[in-house]
């Protein structure tokens, strides 16, 4: 009742209960977008920790959820302009290779990375990153 949302991810994480920290999550966004700017999660909660968090744990029961969060997750890095947020961005990304791959997807993985290459082509640290992974 009160909305905190974090407070239930922490929760369904520990208990195990992927869907309903997924549930809580989106939540929270809404929650979030619905605030006009004025934060709604407590002092010290970080959004994308809490999102990093629930996508990990999605990625064997629900890897469609956790590729969105990832995929989320790396264009909000890249919104950072920054080499250390690109670095990170490449990891998200690397995360999304990986459980394509695992899940008899990886073919849509050349789409998908040449679709954030092309959006993001004017950034080279961001490329050079990419490219240190090996996510081509």
């Amino acid at each position: 009742k009160r909305g905190d949302w974090h407070v239930l991810i922490d929760i369904f994480l520990e208990e195990g209960v992927v869907d309903e920290a997924i549930a809580a999550l989106h939540e929270a966004d809404k929650a979030k977008k619905s605030s006009r700017g004025f934060p709604v999660f407590g002092w010290g909660a970080h959004p994308q920790s809490y999102t990093a968090r629930v996508a990990a744990a999605a990625e064997e029961a629900f890897p469609d959820e956790s590729v969105n969060l990832y995929g989320r997750l790396a264009e909000e890095m890249i919104a950072g302009r920054s080499r250390e947020y690109y670095k990170q961005a490449a990891v998200y990304m690397e995360r999304v290779k990986h459980i394509l791959g695992t899940t008899d997807r990886a073919e849509t993985w050349p789409p998908l990375i040449g679709d954030l290459r092309v959006r993001h082509k004017s950034l080279r640290a961001l490329r050079e990153e990419l490219d240190a992974l090996g996510l081509a």
